[in-house]
């Protein structure tokens, strides 16, 4: 299988992972905007919330193919590999964390 055939495949299972989850209690609790229904459980968020969390994944892809040949150009292909592998292990990590407990 090609590299970008994998990307590709990899790319529509996070499309499809992430369909699952707007779904679920906990999501609809996180951005939770609506209120609670008649049984207590969160409604989640407004509909232009939803449209651009939903917009923001894309849109990432977007700025991630824009800005890979640059680099790839620049520093080459090992070394931009590596750079991306800490942009996704170690700079999100803080962010991650802090967003894990909401404040009550």
């Amino acid at each position: 299988m090609s590299p970008l055939s994998q990307g590709g495949a990899l790319f529509g299972f996070d499309i499809s992972s992430m369909s699952a989850i707007i779904s679920t209690q906990p999501y609809l609790c996180q951005f939770n905007q609506r209120g609670h229904d008649i049984n207590g459980l969160c409604l989640g968020p407004t509909d232009d919330v939803q449209g651009g969390i939903t917009a923001a994944m894309p849109g990432g892809s977007w700025l991630g193919a824009l800005v890979s040949g640059i680099v790839s150009d620049m520093f080459g292909r090992k070394r931009s590999i590596q750079i991306g592998s800490i942009i996704w292990s170690v700079l999100p990590a803080p962010f991650l964390r802090s967003g894990s407990h909401k404040a009550k």
